[in-house]
């Protein structure tokens, strides 16, 4: 009796547990080594993201305490959202949190020097709280961070020309 297998069948077996094996060592690698580091912040930012535009939508409907809410859950998944901590500053500011407001929208410049709209938030802040060198600070900052194009940069500029007038005079 002959049990001999024919080398055709033997060489392809081997190719097949060979090809299975790697591929399963490829797929434990991929298992172990789980997502990456920027998969979770990549995560993060747009569950913070959508945390903001809820946040904005209760803002807008005048529900502040929820605004408030969502913002704090947005920058609590990503503590580096310059533009939730300046909406945090907006909605604590509209709710006569002065302080609060102050606070987040200097976390905002802190994270972001460029976002010019916490800058716009800090001049207006100080010049209701009649601090004038502070808002003339925050207001040539605006003038400095933002487009020449943009209109907000035009008033800022109008705003501390009249600030740094009353200043000198």
């Amino acid at each position: 009796m002959n049990n001999h297998l024919p080398p055709k069948f033997i060489f392809t077996l081997i190719a097949i547990l060979f090809v299975l094996y790697f591929a399963g060592l490829t797929f434990a690698q991929e298992l172990k080594a789980g997502p990456s580091v920027a998969d979770l912040v990549d995560v993060k930012q747009e569950q913070a993201r959508k945390y903001r535009e809820v946040g904005l939508e209760y803002q807008q409907m005048g529900n502040l305490a929820e605004a408030l809410s969502y913002y704090q859950k947005a920058v609590a998944v990503y503590p580096n959202f310059a533009v939730a901590y300046n909406d945090l500053g907006v909605v604590c500011e509209t709710m006569g949190l002065i302080d609060r407001a102050e606070e987040n929208y200097l976390k905002s410049v802190k994270l972001d020097p460029f976002y010019s709209s916490a800058y716009t938030n800090l001049a207006l802040l100080y010049e209701g709280k009649r601090n004038l060198k502070k808002a003339e600070f925050y207001w040539s900052k605006r003038v400095e961070v933002g487009a020449s194009d943009d209109p907000w940069t035009e008033k800022a500029a109008s705003r501390l020309s009249d600030i740094r007038m009353s200043l000198s005079g």
